[in-house]
């Protein structure tokens, strides 16, 4: 179905679910079409429902005997609530936790409908599903929801997410399991995920709450080799400290990678690839950096 078509079906579903909620005959005139409809086609409608918030069809659909945590085969085995929080659904997502549906259902990557709210970016959701999600569970790529969020950056959900996660602030990926890559590095931090997007907010955040600017991830790689290989200077600065308030010593900072690699090594095989309007800052990142090391 194109963009067009979903569009005017979306528009459609809303209309008739606004005339069911304002008007009770419609309402039991839909109840009793549901009874001679075949199952497959009222899945059809719960899931489209709930994707496009129209909680009173859902309602009805339930009513009717489909169960909350209905799942679709034909989409990564998403359930209903997989659907309403990645649709930003808030009325659904809390219509279908009343009715007993499962915050914890995974889809067949692993993800939880949590997730699916992160990855969407559907704030309202992702806040009304914390409470009833295991937050350190990993999914197939080894990433639990504050990896996510990050990943994505989403830095209002981030927000949400980190108070969850003061007494662990560094919790590591895992090794990914099939459909994810098993031979890919684990043991990421999340602040070594936000250096290496350059999101230099959530890399201020993370050391203002006690994240270790020093982990290493499987492949021996640190938060500053990741910044600095990607040119984040903002990200560099704020894991080193100024010269002044140096927060690094210079044996972390020039701390070698599983293939003997330094934070300097790794900044000038990929500075090439950076745009030239970028130059003047991948200078200062080189001159930070450069001044750092301690050769032997």
């Amino acid at each position: 179905m194109d963009e067009a078509a979903l569009a005017a079906l979306f528009a459609e579903l809303a209309a008739f679910n606004a005339r069911c909620a304002a008007n009770p005959r419609e309402a039991a005139n839909f109840a009793a079409q549901l009874r001679r409809t075949p199952r497959a086609e009222k899945e059809c409608w719960l899931f489209n429902s709930a994707l496009n918030n129209n909680a009173t069809l859902v309602r009805l659909l339930l009513a009717d005997g489909l169960s909350p945590n209905t799942t679709d085969p034909e989409r990564w085995d998403n359930s209903v609530l997989h659907f309403a929080a990645q649709g930003g659904s808030i009325n659904v997502v809390r219509l279908l936790l009343e009715a007993g549906a499962e915050a914890s259902s995974l889809d067949n990557l692993g993800n939880t409908p949590l997730q699916a709210a992160v990855a969407y970016g559907k704030l309202t959701c992702a806040r009304e599903l914390i409470p009833h999600t295991d937050l350190l569970h990993f999914n197939a790529s080894g990433n639990n929801v504050l990896h996510k969020s990050i990943i994505v950056n989403q830095p209002e959900i981030f927000k949400l997410l980190l108070p969850h996660f003061a007494d662990n602030v560094d919790v590591r990926t895992i090794k990914q399991r099939p459909p994810g890559d098993p031979d890919a590095p684990f043991n990421y931090t999340p602040l070594m995920m936000a250096c290496q997007g350059g999101h230099h907010a959530m890399v201020k955040a993370f050391l203002a709450v006690g994240a270790s600017r020093t982990a290493h991830d499987s492949n021996s790689f640190s938060c500053l080799h990741f910044a600095a290989q990607h040119g984040h200077l903002a990200c560099v600065t704020l894991l080193i400290g100024r010269p002044e308030n140096q927060k690094m010593s210079a044996a972390e900072i020039n701390a070698r990678a599983n293939k003997g690699q330094t934070t300097l090594h790794r900044r000038t095989i990929t500075g090439t690839a950076m745009p030239r309007s970028s130059l003047p800052a991948q200078i200062l990142l080189l001159q930070c950096l450069w001044g750092s090391q301690r050769w032997i």
